[in-house]
This record gives structure tokens, C-alpha cells and sequence, in this order.
């Protein structure tokens, strides 16, 4: 290969270069060019020179100066008043369009009939042996070798393919080698192996095999978008190739004769010539794309900037936003009234509902009781003659004990006065119930209570269903106004509803209190069955079903009719963790020591 005679043949033209310039003549106008030192040494050779050459032989009331300018400060460089015209890369001429007064004059055409808005590319080069590289996607996390961060055609068109391709082109590369020239700097460099790909100008790799300085095939062209069979192979889109401009302080009539003899300036030996370019819209969207020159502002990605941004766009979003959360908003108001008012009267309905409900019921319970009560009557007039008749019988076999020869036994005599003493009982019943039906209950009197709930105590004892453990404590002499056989009704009902509750338990037990409490007499009956749930606790307060399975829901009726009758308070309170104790308190009579 012939990388060292390839930097050796370039410099010396570099040099060569360098040393020619255009003779100022005494006496002509001076017309000075600026040129921007991103260019090789090769384009001022090829193009520079001989445009200048022909202005002097074309224009010869003018002698025309060149000076260099600096690219990395090019509006500083154009502000000082040193030029009147300006030969730059299309690059830095679409950014100095935004920031300094100049206009375009021509637009260098590489080929003649070629599109001068479409003239120059990039490369991305490789080692023709480097087969692992073979789409731009494959050069990500490389190193790549490249002349400087200003070289349109060696940079910047091929940063801007990354970024439309949606690459983050700052940190695309692991690393980045700038070596000031493409020629012969970033070729050496890539076959030297310094670095995995480099990046040229397109056509410069087809011109190096041709003069020689690179053997054909060595290196290779990564991503090419040329398309098999064109003349120059490259590794991104097509925008204009240098400009020529003007600044807005250049004499008008020397602008109007440079730019008529730079466009009818025939084509050079390389086949170029200066034209026209119409469209620098390629130019605009790829500063963006990459963030710089009149776009550098779009890396700021504060809030602040993002504002002085896009304000225009904000404003009438942020006020459609907030129009949309006032809606939003107000919506949901509505919501809440029209549930909460929807709430309020199914929560209205469903209480009316419960009010009918439990009306209803309380109607059918007393319904209920009044029939019963009708059917009490009538089983207690019915019953009257049974019962006599049960006595008469039991009368009967003692006198015929003693006609046949003597006295009953022992046990029969028990078992006769037993059924004498229950029928009584029982037509005693039968009388306070028809009294009941004819409102002639009689009038109260001295009631020794403490042996009426002994009575019933016996009484449920000897008729008791279940076997049930009945403790009882009851004080004696406790004397109260009332109705003997009714306040025995009274505790046998107590009794024998905790007895029944009880026997559902491992070991029932029911206890019977009897005790002063002051003016009053208090009794107790306690049971240890089950806990009694809400609803039948509130249904024992009223009347209503009996709380047991095939039960009227007398007994408690009995008993809370009779406790009325008496004045008498009654309390059912629940225990814990289970049972039921039910209190009744009525006035009691003072002692003779309480008497006196």
C-alpha cells in the first residue's frame, strides 16, 4: 500500500497550495474573498485557484485577495469588515444565514447537469477484511477516525445520518479520533488500524484508487446508499456542495459582476462548475436533527427552555387542560349530588320499607294474639266441665276406698290429692282466664311472693321436659299487691323459658333469685344457653314470634301482660360469654320492721 507517498504527495500540494495567491495590481479596486479553513488543501487547488484565475482574467478592474477564516468562529470572522465575499462548506453557510446579512451567489456543481442541492455525502469506511462491520448499525460502540467536528462532509452529513436514523450520535462511537484532514490523515488511519472506521467525503475513496494512492478493494464503503453501478459510493443523503456569498456591505455592482462571471465560468478539468442551489431545506433539518448551529438551543432541556419554546404550543394546551379538568371536575360534583340525593332516597325508601314491614308485622302479632286470645276463651269455657269432672273422679275413688274396707294407700292417697290439687289449679286458670275475657279480674291483694315462686319452682320441677340443674335463692316474708296466681304464671313462664333455652347446653342450669332491693322486690332467673343473637333479642322486647322453633310467642305475652297489670318493670340483658338473665321488679309491701 501506499499510505506514506499517499501523505507525502497530498502535503506537497498543501504547500504548493499555500504559496499561491492572487497578485494585488496598484490601482485596481480591491475585491476580497474569505475562505473558511474546513476545506483540504485539495479544494483550493482544484476549485479555489482556479475560479480566482478566471475572475482576474474575466474582471480585470478588480484585483481579488483571499484570506482564511476560522470556521470554529465563522460570524466573528465575517463581522470585522476584512471580506466582501465567502467561499464556505453549505454547512456553515446555512448557519451564518440566520445570524449575519449575506446572500448565496453560486453553488459549486461537481458535475455538470448534476442537482446542486444535491452534490455532496459522507462515507463511513472500513477495512475491506473487517467483515463484522457491515451496516452503519454494526459501527456502534467502534472507534471512529474523522477529520474535525466543523468538516461538513467529513462530520457533520454523517452525524446527521445517525441522528435520522435515531441514533444518539454523541454517544454512537466508544471513541472519536479527530485528525484534522481527511486526506490523508483519516484513510491512514483506518488502514493502519488505529482506528475501526473512518469518515470522508464521498467520491474521495473512488479518487484515491483511481490516482493510485490506495489499492482498490483495500477499504470498503459501510452502508452504501448509491446503489450498485454509481460513480461514487456513499453512506448518507445528498446536500449542496460549497458556496459562494456575498455580505450586505459588498458593493451591489461588484456582487452583480462576480456573480455573472461565476455562472457563465466554464467547467473546470475535474468537470465542475458553479450553479444555482434553490433548496437548503436539507441543511435546516439536519442542524436540527443534530442539535447545533441555529438549533444548538434545543439541547437546553430545562424547564425554562422548554417554555421559551414551545409557549405558543403550551398555552393553549395548558388552558385546554385546564378546561377539561374544570369539566372533569364539575362532573364529578354532579356525580356526588345525583348519588348522594339518589343515596338518600333509596336510603328513604328502604327505611319506609322497614317502618311497613315491622308495622305489618306488629299487626299480624297482634292479630295473632287476639285470636289466641278469642280460642283462650272459648278452651277456658269448654274446659270448665272437664275439669269438675277430673275432681268429681278423684273425689269418687276415695269414697270408694273407704266403702271397700278402709282407707287409700299412702301413694294413692298422694296421687288423688295431686290431681285434685292440679285440676283446682287448673280450673283456677280457666276462671282468671274467662275473667280476663269479661274484664272482671278482681281486685289485688297481699301476696306472700317469696312461696309463689317457690310454687312455681316446684310446679316447673315436677313437670320439667329435660333434666336441668335449678339452683334458687330466694329471700323470706318478701310481700308484694297483686294476684297470686297470675305472679306464679309469671315465674313458671321465666322458669320454664330459661329451662328450655339451657337444655340445649352440656350442663343446664338455670338460677332463681328472689330479693329486696329497696322499696321493690327483685327477681331473677338466669340460664347459661346459648348466646342469644340480635334479632331474637330484639324480638323478646315485643310481640312478635317466639324465639323457639314451633313456638306462639305467648309465653313472654303472658308474662309481659301480667307484669303490666302489676306495674312491674321487665329487663332482658344478655351475659357474658352466653345466656340470658331477665329481671322483674315490682313494689313490694314494707315489713312490720319497716313499719314501725
Amino acid at each position: 500500500m501506499k499510505t506514506k507517498g499517499l501523505a507525502a504527495g497530498l502535503i506537497l500540494g498543501w504547500v504548493c497550495a499555500a504559496a499561491m495567491a492572487v497578485e494585488p495590481v496598484s490601482g485596481r479596486q480591491a475585491v476580497r474573498f474569505g475562505l473558511f479553513d474546513t476545506f483540504s488543501p485539495q479544494f483550493y487547488a482544484q476549485t479555489v485557484e482556479p475560479t480566482l484565475s478566471y475572475l482576474a482574467q474575466k474582471l480585470p478592474g478588480y484585483r481579488f485577495e483571499i484570506k482564511y477564516l476560522e470556521a470554529a468562529d465563522a460570524e466573528r470572522s465575517l463581522s470585522d469588515g476584512s471580506v466582501d465575499f465567502f467561499i464556505a462548506p453549505s454547512g456553515i453557510y446555512g448557519i451564518l444565514i440566520h445570524s449575519v446579512g449575506i446572500r448565496h451567489i453560486a453553488t459549486r456543481r461537481r458535475f455538470p447537469g448534476q442537482d446542486p442541492s444535491r452534490s455532496v455525502a459522507s462515507a463511513f469506511i472500513v477495512r475491506s477484511d473487517r467483515t463484522d462491520l457491515r451496516t452503519i448499525a454494526d459501527l456502534r460502540g467502534r472507534t471512529v477516525a474523522a477529520s474535525q467536528p466543523l468538516d461538513f462532509e467529513g462530520w457533520q452529513i454523517a452525524m446527521g445520518e445517525l441522528a435520522q436514523s435515531g441514533y444518539n450520535w454523541r454517544r454512537f462511537f466508544k471513541s472519536v479520533n479527530f485528525v484534522h484532514y481527511q486526506m490523508p490523515d483519516v484513510v491512514a488511519e483506518v488502514l493502519a488500524g488505529g482506528s475501526d472506521a473512518g469518515v470522508i467525503r464521498a467520491c474521495a475513496l473512488e479518487q484515491l484508487e483511481r490516482e493510485g494512492w490506495v489499492e482498490k478493494g483495500v477499504l470498503r464503503v459501510v452502508g452504501d446508499k448509491a446503489g450498485p453501478g454509481a460513480s461514487c459510493r456513499r453512506s448518507t443523503g445528498l446536500y449542496p456542495d460549497a458556496v459562494i456569498g456575498s455580505l450586505e456591505r459588498a458593493n451591489p455592482d461588484v456582487v452583480r459582476d462576480v456573480t455573472v462571471a461565476l455562472l457563465t465560468m466554464p467547467a473546470g478539468g475535474a468537470g465542475w462548475d458553479w450553479s444555482v442551489s434553490s433548496d437548503f431545506l436539507a441543511l435546516d433539518r439536519l442542524y436540527r436533527s443534530l442539535e447545533i448551529g441555529p438549533y444548538a438551543y434545543l439541547r437546553d432541556r430545562s424547564w425554562k427552555a422548554l417554555w421559551q419554546r414551545h409557549r405558543e404550543k403550551i398555552l393553549p394546551l395548558a388552558a385546554l387542560l385546564l378546561l377539561l379538568l374544570a369539566y372533569e371536575a364539575r362532573l364529578h360534583y354532579l356525580v356526588r349530588v345525583r348519588t348522594r340525593d339518589l343515596t338518600e332516597a333509596l336510603r328513604a325508601k328502604d327505611a319506609a320499607e322497614a317502618d311497613a314491614r315491622h308495622s305489618r308485622e306488629r299487626l299480624t302479632n297482634l292479630e295473632r294474639a287476639g285470636v289466641i286470645s278469642q280460642l283462650s276463651s272459648m278452651i277456658a269455657h269448654e274446659l270448665k266441665q272437664p275439669l269438675a269432672s277430673i275432681s268429681n273422679y278423684a273425689s269418687g275413688l276415695e269414697e270408694r276406698w273407704r266403702r271397700a274396707g278402709g282407707p287409700p294407700g299412702r301413694l294413692e292417697q298422694m296421687a288423688v290429692d295431686s290431681i285434685r290439687e292440679e285440676a283446682g289449679r287448673a280450673a283456677q286458670i280457666v276462671d282468671r282466664v274467662r275473667a280476663y275475657a269479661k274484664n272482671q279480674v278482681g281486685p289485688m291483694g297481699l301476696v306472700d311472693f317469696s312461696e309463689t315462686v317457690k310454687k312455681a319452682i316446684r310446679t316447673y320441677e315436677r313437670n320439667a321436659a329435660a333434666p336441668v340443674e335449678l339452683g334458687s335463692e330466694i329471700e323470706a316474708g318478701i310481700t308484694v299487691l297483686g294476684h297470686g296466681l297470675e305472679l306464679e304464671l309469671l315465674a313458671l313462664n321465666l322458669i320454664r323459658n330459661a329451662g328450655q333455652a339451657a337444655a340445649k347446653q352440656p350442663h343446664p342450669s338455670v338460677t332463681v333469685i328472689l330479693r329486696r332491693d329497696g322499696p321493690k322486690a327483685e327477681l331473677e332467673v338466669l340460664d347459661n344457653g346459648p348466646r342469644v343473637s340480635d334479632s331474637d333479642f330484639r324480638r323478646l322486647t315485643e310481640i312478635s314470634e317466639s324465639v323457639k322453633p314451633g313456638g306462639l310467642g305467648l309465653g313472654l305475652a303472658i308474662v309481659r301482660d301480667i307484669a303490666d297489670r302489676h306495674g312491674a318493670s321487665l329487663r332482658f340483658e344478655r351475659m357474658d360469654p352466653c345466656g340470658l338473665r331477665v329481671t322483674v321488679q315490682l313494689r313490694r309491701e314494707p315489713d312490720e320492721g319497716e313499719k314501725r
